[in-house]
């Protein structure tokens, strides 16, 4: 995500990804493969111009 952040590129599903790995070694949530895949569904992925 930095190197993204240098280039001036967001990259959502990233973001996302880690903040759920963070909340997941604070053992304040888990998921299965399903529900997983469904929250980074829900990410707001921008189109290309």
């Amino acid at each position: 995500m930095r190197i993204a952040a240098r280039h001036g590129v967001t990259v959502p599903v990233n973001a996302r990804l880690v903040a759920l790995i963070h909340e997941a070694e604070q053992a304040r949530r888990t998921w299965s493969a399903q529900a997983l895949l469904a929250e980074l569904h829900g990410v707001q992925v921008p189109t290309a111009a």
